[in-house]
C-alpha cells in the first residue's frame, strides 16, 4: 500500500504529466476513444496517455503543430496546447481554432452578451 506521502506523490505526478518529457510540447487531443489509436498512429516521435478510456491523449511531440490539429479533426476531435516554449506559444494558439460555423456563433453570441467589448481581451 501506499503512504499518504507517496500517494500525494503519484496523484501530482498524474496533475501535472510529468511523466512525459517535458523537453516536448505537450497537448491535450479529445477524441472518441474508438478513434484514439488512430490518431497516436499518424503521430512521430511522440510520447503519450490516454486518459477517459482513450478519449483524452496527453501527447508530448515535437510533430508540427498543424499536423497534430489536422491528425485530431481526422479523428474527430481537437487539440489543445498545454505546454511550450515561447516561440511556439507566440505562433501556435493554445485553442484548437474552432470551424467556420462554430466562429461565427461564438462572436454573435460575444456580441449579445458584450456589444462594447469591454470584456474582450484577445486571448482567445
Amino acid at each position: 500500500p501506499l503512504t499518504d506521502v507517496d500517494g500525494d506523490a503519484v496523484w501530482d505526478s498524474v496533475r501535472h504529466v510529468t511523466h512525459l518529457p517535458a523537453s516536448r510540447p505537450l497537448w491535450r487531443i479529445n477524441v472518441a476513444p474508438a478513434k484514439a489509436a488512430g490518431l497516436l498512429a499518424a503521430l512521430d516521435e511522440t510520447a503519450w496517455v490516454l486518459d477517459w478510456a482513450g478519449a483524452l491523449a496527453w501527447v508530448a511531440s515535437r510533430t508540427d503543430a498543424s499536423v497534430i490539429r489536422k491528425a485530431a479533426i481526422t479523428a474527430g476531435g481537437h487539440a489543445m496546447l498545454v505546454r511550450a516554449d515561447a516561440a511556439l506559444r507566440a505562433e501556435v494558439p493554445a485553442l484548437h481554432p474552432p470551424a467556420p460555423g462554430v466562429a461565427r456563433l461564438e462572436a454573435s453570441v460575444r456580441r449579445a452578451f458584450d456589444p462594447d467589448g469591454v470584456f474582450d481581451t484577445g486571448r482567445f
